[in-house]
């Protein structure tokens, strides 16, 4: 049991809501309850999952020694001995090949998943210490998992989906960079080596740049003619204002309740769930033909 309790810390299964991503293209299109594509989605996550546990353990891998000197991350499973280096790199190759298997049924798929491969050893191995790259890094891996989601049910993301992903996934990589410069002071530099070129200032700046971008940019997509000609209604317009009550939820989260991860935060902030949920329902009920969905949730 304890092998297996330090398997599944190292493979970060909490980690894996991020791929929740892949349903967007889904979600959407006003697809999602169609069975092949709910089912070809949860696939696309499925995968998703594998590559995202096989860049966290190669992470793991390259990081070992460092993590060992650090108070908090020698911890871990493989600096801590809980799971050793080669056992690591079995489970590491077994997710590789998992992966790979994503060519037995979606081309397009195994082409994303494995640039989300590429990108996330070039992170661990350079890029991690490239000061607003590393961030860029991890939101270009977002847009990876929302094309992905668009792959299997062969539609093209709209540039609006693109782009907000994008956005918002910067925003909450500069947030993140904050609350660890921030929390960790003189020890930044032995947690994470970029943060010694950041500072509080300049990441303040960063993230009003991109949560106006975001704003801004989801604002334009919902009053945008293409969307009010797809979905039929002018009221996504109103989403805005529960879109804004969760940024800045999370905003005030990371500067006076000291969180940083949006997954710690999205799985311990009642509000942030909430609102979340809220947007969800809303949307839900524009995208869809709420008759359709209601004959659904009856079964």
């Amino acid at each position: 049991m304890r092998k297996l309790t330090a398997i599944c810390t190292l493979i970060r299964p909490h980690e894996w809501v991020k791929n929740l991503f892949v349903f967007a293209p889904a979600v959407f299109s006003g697809r999602l309850l169609d069975p092949d594509v709910a089912a070809a989605s949860i696939m696309a996550w499925a995968f998703f999952c594998a590559a995202s546990s096989f860049v966290y353990i190669f992470n793991d891998l390259v990081d070992a020694e460092r993590d060992r000197q650090h108070p908090a991350k020698q911890r871990r499973p493989i600096p801590s001995g809980a799971v050793t280096r080669f056992e690591a790199a079995v489970l590491a190759v077994y997710c590789f090949l998992v992966v790979q298997l994503a060519a037995l049924h979606v081309m397009p798929l195994w082409a994303v998943l494995n640039t989300y491969l590429a990108s996330g050893i070039l992170y661990s191995l350079y890029l991690k210490r490239k000061v607003i790259v590393d961030v860029l890094v991890i939101a270009i891996g977002f847009v990876l998992r929302v094309l992905a989601g668009a792959a299997v049910i062969d539609v093209m993301p709209s540039e609006w989906l693109i782009l907000c992903t994008f956005l918002l996934a910067t925003f909450l990589g500069f947030s993140k960079r904050r609350h660890e410069l921030t929390q960790l002071g003189d020890s930044a530099r032995q947690h994470r080596w970029v943060l010694t070129l950041y500072s509080p200032e300049f990441l303040d700046q960063m993230n009003l740049i991109t949560i106006t971008l975001t704003l801004t940019c989801y604002i334009f997509y919902t009053i945008a003619p293409e969307t009010i000609a797809r979905f039929g209604t002018r009221h996504l317009l109103y989403s805005v204002l529960l879109v804004m009550l969760g940024l800045f939820r999370y905003l005030f989260m990371v500067h006076k309740r000291g969180k940083g991860s949006p997954v710690e935060v999205l799985y311990t902030d009642r509000q942030i769930v909430l609102i979340t949920l809220l947007w969800l329902l809303y949307m839900v009920w524009f995208i869809y033909d709420w008759p359709v969905v209601k004959t659904w949730l009856r079964g």
